[in-house]
């Protein structure tokens, strides 16, 4: 009994790092928080934290989702050939 509930505080506490990194922090940064103080504090301390767009648009751009305009460096959705904000077009 005592290996599945630690069994289950370890998932919950790997859940709440993947939510960590999903929000642009480290996974580390959730998951200890988690594993030392509870999955439950831990989400909590995640979902207060302030996201890290920077981090989360340069993932998108490593995955391929958005590009930046190479005039104006405005990020923008791979499938459009046309910037919203300088109007070049380019692929």
């Amino acid at each position: 009994m005592l290996e599945l509930i630690a069994s289950i505080y370890l998932v919950l506490a790997l859940i709440v790092g993947m939510i960590s990194r999903n929000r642009g922090k480290t996974f580390l940064f959730g998951f200890f928080y988690s594993l030392i103080l509870s999955p439950i504090i831990g989400l909590v301390i995640v979902l207060v934290s302030k996201k890290n767009k920077y981090k989360m648009i340069n993932r998108k751009i490593k995955k391929g989702k958005v590009t930046r305009c190479p005039v104006c460096g405005t990020v923008r959705s791979s499938r459009t050939n046309i910037c919203q904000n300088c109007h070049n077009i380019s692929k």
